[in-house]
């Protein structure tokens, strides 16, 4: 990997949680390359992160397997016709995952739960004495949530999210995830989540055209 551009390097050295994956988009015309997180969501190879963070034409994916970080290159599968409301982005890498998240069911949602985030600490982007590269969860609580039409809901939290979070899960007290963070506004930070319906489709669809 030594032709691979710094952030790629350093994503290598990175200790990523189980369950999820360092995103690196990097535009196609040259330029500093963007790190968000994405999550797994089907141990086929399939991560679930914010679609603003996957529309670059060059992706890699570092996520852990067995052996170690393993870096690969990563494809769009689908998207919202309308990414810019629904943030969020299905991808996925051309191998096996040995860990993925279990969905928590959507009758659980309500104001005022506990919630936890994940994320890692990057490039400049450094919090108090915790080393670049590792895993960081932080607690706090499910402020409300909103569906948006029939894609996806989306769940406003106060849980702090910094640069390169998006992606990341949300997640229950039990592991579960709740949806994918996508960033903050209007003093909270925000999460989508996604019509497993949809994403169960595009997948099934995927893995269809992938077969030989």
């Amino acid at each position: 990997m030594r032709d691979l551009p710094h952030r790629l390097t350093f994503v290598e050295s990175c200790r990523i949680p189980d369950d999820c994956a360092v995103l690196v988009a990097w535009p196609s015309g040259g330029g500093q390359g963007q790190i968000a997180l994405a999550s797994a969501i089907d141990s086929r190879g399939y991560f679930l992160t914010a679609a603003h963070c996957a529309r670059e034409s060059d992706l890699y994916l570092g996520y852990m397997d067995s052996s170690g970080t393993k870096l690969a290159r990563a494809r769009v599968v689908a998207m919202p016709a309308d990414p810019d409301r629904d943030d969020f982005a299905l991808i996925a890498v051309g191998a096996k995952v040995p860990y993925a998240f279990a969905w928590s069911d959507a009758r659980e949602f309500a104001p005022n739960q506990a919630a936890a985030a994940v994320g890692l600490n990057f490039p400049g982007n450094r919090s108090g004495a915790r080393a670049l590269g590792l895993p960081t969860c932080v607690a706090g609580r499910v402020l409300s949530v909103q569906p948006m039409g029939k894609l996806a809901v989306r769940i406003r939290h106060n849980l702090p999210l910094r640069p390169g979070d998006s992606g990341g899960p949300l997640v229950w007290p039990d592991g579960k995830l709740i949806g994918v963070n996508t960033g903050a506004a209007r003093g909270a930070s925000l999460a989508i989540r996604p019509d497993l319906t949809w994403i169960a489709k595009k997948i099934s669809d995927d893995l269809r055209r992938q077969a030989p």
